[in-house]
Formats: structure tokens, C-alpha cells, sequence
């Protein structure tokens, strides 16, 4: 801020202008777009134009948006805002006039909602621009000059503990609280009186002015600290200045009546999106940390988070994308701030952040209907006393969970009030259904009786309950067309059918491929082995690559020295059922034996060898002789003589 303050000196009339949607206006390089692919259920795709999470995408922005405005006077530019100004109206109509014709040449768009024209006042990069000058906003402090009076020894806590926190920067601390103090004693009579109320504003005025509120840095590390009560969110920014943490913002606000329905864990996310984005000026397009007290966030809010999540966090987490943040976990009495401010809330803003559950419920109902309309499964969620003890855990915490609530607990961090009364409970996008619900939906599932795969797969991705699995099996049982359809018998394996021994050696022959051998030489890094069921005796060539003339060709040397076999049983690698293959098979009147694909028992005579020379290969390797082509076709030897007799090639 400083090196654009001397921009304004002068300047009158003043304009704001917000670019819609940021880094999505920007073109991304065609030779760039794989790095941004993603996989969907409908195939993988990548962006066309600049996401938000690219950790290069804050510095190319801010060096697009200086190219497109260069030349014009009176313009400043921090990412996504542009401030048009001038020592008077005529100018500035100028200067925004070239603004407007610049972005529409570059095909720019501008939010027209978040847009200010031809004012005397503006806010920028935490700032209050005028023509009187610069000043910092006041809405940074608000949050703390709001603090009422403690009325009991908790709230006095609470707010000592916050002033604790940033005592090393009030000269005179120890002096100016001791009335405070003197209330925290057990013998202590509760008396507000005038000595406290002083101390009290004092240590008000101290906390939200320097040295305590620092001015913020763009290159020092920042937190944001946020918390949640059941009435309000709170939230503290700050920095590592000097050496030392040092608060630049507060902020807080009252929850409106559906978001105190949220769970524990939205409310406090809630109050980490709140908190990023009312500080988007600071933290847009700078690393930073967000510290909370709720352990579940740092992998519920990271990208990397696995699990189902709730709705909200899911619509939440997308809107954090555009930020670049690391989620760390600090414990309650290390976050005393932020909770103080959550219990201290400005009023309640107007807020869209529920707007849309009771939409979202319909959709994810829709495939019931009209089997379970939306306002009969609002009814019955209200009357289903599991489901209502189950909301009550949610918004006031779990606590001494027994017998039914059980399930619920281990999957708490999933679970979500919706609807238009916030009486329905969501898993993930999945709707838990009231007990007196629970048969129909079974029932609508059953449809077509597709079994019990498929009627879990319909159920999975619409509705939950405790022992859903159970009872649908059940159900598949006690069905009379899927018993008679074959729905709901269990798989008979085929008996196992015994290889007869054959009557003299070399009839039956087994084949294999054993490798890639990563640590052997270029030109051994394959095996071919054949194994007689007959003799067990195995024979083993080393090779470069495992193709057909390779396989052909070792055979063609055993049968030179010991004859044709009968037949020959292999898997279904590409070497065995090649065109050349069979044709060599066919002209020497061999018979071929596929195993069955994924079944290697079939071929167990040679697979029972490779394991075997598996593990005489580790035992040779881990006696230190393995130097050289000659010692490496030792190690072969070592693994196939204790088979029994064998022989390398």
C-alpha cells in the first residue's frame, strides 16, 4: 500500500471497478492445459482458462492486469481490483473511459454488483482512500470496540485471556488489569465497578491501536485464526512482524437462525470461509495459514481430503479454491482470541449461505418421488426421535453416545441438517431416512428386483440408515421372484477337477514367464521355464525380451533332446496366443491348454517353481554373489537346484 499511496495525493473522485470471476478470464496455453486435467465419472478434462489453485496463477494475474491498464494515468491495480481517480470529475471520466476501452479490447468483464462510480470515498487493500487522505479501515477493529461487559468470572476469563495474548505490546499491562484481576479470586465478591469499568475500556482501546494493530505486510507470514459458538463466528488476522505475532484485523458476526442449525464442524468452517473471504484483499494470491480448533477441518477443507463430506463443505471447499492456504490444527485454549470474538458477534448479515438446501433435498429426492415427497419426509424426520436426538448432538455436541446413536457417531463428521425447517439429516449427499420411511424406500429400491448389488448401488447413492446393507440383504432373501430368478443364491464355485499323473516323463508340459528380473543384466532380464508334471523337472532360459521366436525356439531345443510332449499348458500371455504360436503347435500335433483368465492355480506345477526360484534368487543375492553374467546364471542355478534337478540355459 505504501508504494501506490502517493498515487491518490490530489485526486477527488474516485472509482472501484471488480473483474467478474478473476483468473477464469484468462486465457490458459494450449501446451499448459494437461497440467490442469482432472478425472470425472464422464472421462477426464482439463481447463481451458487459468483455475484458481495454480500456485503461479496470483503473479501472471497481477502482471496481465498491470500490461492491460499500462499508460493510463490515475490507475492503480492490486489482482483482481482497478481504482480510477482524479483531481476532478472531468478527468476521471477520461481515465475511466480508457479503462473501459481497454478492458473491452482485452474481453474483459466487470461484477457490476461489487463495482463503485464517481465517489468521494473507496475502500482498497484494507484501506480508506479520500481526498483528506489514507487511513485504515475501521471495520478491522469493530469486531473488538463491539466487547460488552463481562457479567460473570467465565466471560472475564475469556476476555483477560485475549489481552494476555498481546501483552507484550501494551505498556503497563500488569497496572491497568489488576482490577480485572482482583475479580478472578476465589474469595472474591462479583462487583463491576468503576475502576473495572475503566480498566476494562482501556484495555479495549490498547488491543485496536498500535503497537498491538499492525499494519499489514505483504511479504511477512500470515494466519488467519478463526472459531465458531452456537450464536456467532470470529475470526483474527495477523502476522509475524519483528519477531513477533502481531493482530492486523478482528472481525465476528451473529449466525442467523438456520446457520445455529449447522453442526459443530460447518459452523466452524463456515467461519473459516467467512473469515478468507472478508479478507480477500490480503489474502488473495499470498500463501497463508488458517488456524482452527476443530481437528476434522484440516482434512475436510484440504484438497487432499478424503471421505464423504457434507454438502456445504463441499460447496465451501470449492470456494477456498481460488486461495492458497495450509489448514492447521490449534487447540481451544491456544485460539482464545478468535473465540471471543465468536461470542461477541456484530449482528447478523443477510446471507445466502443456506439458500439452496432445501433445493439441493428436492434434487437428491427426486429419483423417490412421488414415493417420498419432500414435505412427508420433513414431517416424518421431525417425529423420528433417533433422527431429532441425532440433530440435537449435531448443533450442541456429542456427548455420552449410546446404544442407537452409535452408527450416527461414526459417521458424525459427515452428517448435516437440511431442509426448509433444517429437520431432515443428510449424510454426504445421501438423505438418512426416518424409520417409518425405511420399508418404502426399500421397497422402491426392490423395483425390477435387480438383486442385491444393484439395489445397494441404488440405494448408496440417494439414501442411508444404520443396517441399510443388512436389511436390503434380507429382503433379497425373503423375495420370492428373486429367489426363483436366481437374485439372491450365493456363487457355487466349480469343483476342482485334479490333473490325472501322467504315465511316463515329458508328456505334460507346463510354461511360464518369469520376470522382469530389474536388477539382472540387459540381455537376463527374463525367464522362460518349463516345468514336466510328470519328473518335475524344470528347465530355464535366460533372455533380453519375452517374444514368440524366443518361446519357439527353447522349445525346439527341448524337443531335440527329449521329444514332443502331449500337450503344453500355458497362460494367456500375447507370446502364447500368437498366430505363430499356435500354427508351431498345430504342425507338431501338440495340444494347447489355456489356463482360465485371473486363475493361475491351473497352471500350479511351474508358478509353485518360479516361487521357488524366487526365493533361492534372494538367498543367492543376499550372500553377496551376484558380479558378472556367469555368477547372475548361478543365482538361476541356486534357485532351481533346490527344486530338486534342473537345468539352465
Amino acid at each position: 500500500m505504501e508504494d501506490i499511496a502517493a498515487e491518490f495525493y490530489g485526486s477527488t473522485v474516485f472509482s472501484k471497478l471488480d473483474l467478474n470471476q478473476g483468473y477464469l478470464q484468462i486465457p490458459l496455453a494450449e501446451e499448459s492445459r494437461f497440467i490442469t486435467a482432472f478425472v470425472t465419472h464422464k472421462g477426464t478434462y482439463q481447463f481451458k482458462r487459468m483455475p484458481f489453485g495454480l500456485a503461479s496463477a496470483p503473479s501472471a494475474f497481477q502482471k496481465v492486469m498491470v500490461t492491460v491498464v499500462a499508460g493510463i494515468p490515475g490507475v492503480a491495480v492490486y489482482m483482481d481490483d482497478i481504482v480510477v481517480h482524479g483531481p476532478d470529475r472531468p478527468s476521471h471520466n477520461k481515465r475511466l473511459n480508457d479503462v473501459f476501452q481497454r478492458l473491452q479490447h482485452h474481453n474483459l468483464t466487470l461484477n457490476v454488483d461489487k463495482c463503485t462510480f464517481a465517489v468521494k470515498e473507496i475502500s482498497f487493500v484494507g484501506h480508506n482512500i479520500s481526498a483528506s487522505g489514507i487511513r485504515s479501515l475501521t471495520s478491522n477493529i469493530e469486531a473488538v470496540e463491539r466487547l460488552k461487559e463481562p457479567t460473570s468470572v467465565t466471560e472475564l476469563n475469556s476476555f483477560l485471556g485475549m489481552t494476555n495474548y498481546y501483552l507484550r505490546f501494551v505498556q503497563g499491562y500488569a497496572d491497568i488489569s489488576s482490577p480485572l484481576r482482583c475479580l478472578l479470586r476465589k474469595d472474591a465478591h462479583w462487583e463491576w465497578s468503576t475502576e473495572c469499568q475503566t480498566a476494562f475500556d482501556k484495555l479495549k482501546q490498547l488491543v485496536t491501536s498500535a503497537p498491538v494493530l499492525a499494519h499489514f505486510s505483504s511479504t511477512a507470514d500470515t494466519f488467519v485464526s478463526c472459531d465458531a459458538s452456537g450464536v456467532a463466528i470470529g475470526a483474527v488476522l495477523s502476522q509475524i512482524q519483528d519477531g513477533q505475532e502481531r493482530p492486523v484485523a478482528y472481525a465476528s458476526r451473529a449466525l442467523s437462525p438456520a446457520e445455529q442449525k449447522y453442526a459443530v464442524g460447518e459452523r466452524e468452517a463456515l467461519a473459516c470461509v467467512w473469515a478468507c473471504e472478508k479478507w480477500h484483499v490480503f489474502l488473495f494470491g499470498r500463501p497463508f495459514v488458517l488456524r482452527t480448533d476443530h481437528q476434522a477441518l484440516v482434512s475436510l477443507l484440504s484438497a487432499s481430503g478424503t471421505g464423504q463430506r457434507p454438502l456445504r463443505l463441499h460447496r465451501w471447499t470449492e470456494r477456498l479454491y481460488k486461495y492458497t492456504f495450509r489448514v492447521e490444527y490449534r487447540p481451544g485454549h491456544s485460539n482464545q482470541v478468535a473465540d471471543l470474538l465468536s461470542r461477541s458477534p456484530a449482528p447478523a448479515e443477510n446471507s445466502a449461505w443456506d439458500s439452496d438446501d432445501v433445493e439441493e433435498c428436492i434434487l437428491l429426492l427426486s429419483t423417490w418421488s412421488p414415493g417420498v415427497p419432500l414435505d412427508e419426509m420433513e414431517r416424518e424426520s421431525g417425529a423420528d426421535a433417533e433422527i431429532q436426538t441425532v440433530l440435537r448432538c449435531i448443533r450442541e455436541g456429542w456427548h455420552d453416545v449410546k446404544g442407537e446413536s452409535r452408527p450416527f457417531w461414526n459417521v458424525r463428521h459427515e452428517l448435516a441438517p437440511v431442509g426448509g425447517k433444517s429437520s431432515c439429516l443428510m449424510r454426504g449427499n445421501r438423505i438418512v431416512v426416518p424409520r417409518l420411511l425405511q420399508k418404502r424406500v426399500l421397497q422402491l429400491a426392490h423395483e425390477g428386483h435387480l438383486g442385491v448389488v444393484r439395489m445397494k448401488q441404488r440405494c448408496r447413492e440417494f439414501a442411508w440408515w444404520p443396517g441399510i446393507d443388512r436389511q436390503i440383504e434380507q429382503m433379497v432373501r425373503d423375495c420370492e421372484p428373486c429367489l426363483v430368478s436366481g437374485k439372491s443364491r450365493q456363487p457355487v464355485h466349480a469343483p476342482l477337477q485334479p490333473t490325472p499323473w501322467t504315465a511316463v516323463p515329458w508328456q505334460r508340459l507346463q510354461v511360464d514367464i518369469f520376470g522382469e528380473i530389474q536388477i539382472a543384466m540387459a540381455h537376463q532380464r527374463y525367464a522362460i521355464v518349463v516345468h514336466d508334471l510328470g519328473s518335475k523337472w524344470p528347465e530355464v532360459r535366460l533372455c533380453s525380451q519375452v517374444r514368440t521366436q524366443e518361446v519357439v525356439q527353447f522349445l525346439e531345443d527341448l524337443i531335440v533332446r527329449w521329444g514332443f510332449p502331449e500337450s503344453i499348458t500355458t497362460d494367456n500371455g500375447p507370446q502364447f496366443r500368437s498366430y505363430e504360436f499356435q500354427q508351431w503347435l498345430r504342425e507338431r500335433g501338440i495340444r494347447h491348454i489355456l489356463t482360465p483368465l485371473y486363475h493361475p492355480k491351473a497352471n500350479g506345477g511351474v508358478e509353485r517353481f518360479n516361487q521357488v526360484l524366487k526365493q533361492g534368487l534372494k538367498t543367492g543375492l543376499l550372500e553377496g554373489r551376484s558380479q558378472g553374467c556367469h555368477t547372475w546364471k548361478s543365482k538361476i542355478s541356486v534357485g532351481a537346484v533346490t527344486h530338486g534337478h534342473a537345468h539352465l540355459i
